[in-house]
């Protein structure tokens, strides 16, 4: 993919959220924890007050973006962006560094006892889990050209 490609799409991943439309209201309770992203772990971050969403960087050199809102009910989206490493990368440990930085510890365990007899390598992609039918959450993972995109999602009664 070119660079310029790359920028677009990149623009496109983190400019959007698939599940708010224009007569939803983004929360407005959203905890001083989920506002940002632990400093130990940020290279550089934002917090955008009017659709509750961080957008960052992370030291290691993945992209973050992670919006919770509502319509009707909860939701959140949560994407990590990086790009795609050797064959031998740990998806499980990027998952989880993801659901770390999104999740509340409930979901974060439900998300754990989901995948551990789960084996998610590179070449596996694309992969989707439902994680919890009754909350909508899922897990996708998706190689697109050089880069692996891991979504957490869930909406909520």
């Amino acid at each position: 993919m070119s660079k310029l490609l790359s920028i677009f799409f990149l623009m496109a991943v983190f400019s959007s959220h698939v599940f708010a439309v224009d007569s939803c209201a983004f929360e407005s309770e959203v905890s001083k924890q989920q506002q940002t992203i632990s400093d130990q772990r940020a290279l550089s971050q934002l917090w955008l007050p009017e659709t509750q969403e961080v957008k960052g960087v992370l030291k290691t050199g993945q992209f973050i973006n992670i919006q919770y809102w509502t319509c009707h009910n909860y939701g959140l989206q949560a994407d990590l962006l990086y790009k795609q490493l050797p064959a031998d990368i740990d998806l499980h440990a990027q998952t989880q560094l993801l659901a770390e930085l999104a999740l509340s510890p409930e979901n974060q365990q439900l998300l754990v006892e989901s995948l551990k007899d789960a084996e998610i390598k590179p070449g596996d992609l694309p992969y989707s889990l439902h994680i919890d039918e009754s909350q909508n959450f899922m897990l996708s993972i998706e190689s697109l050209d050089e880069y692996i995109l891991i979504r957490l999602s869930q909406y909520q009664s």
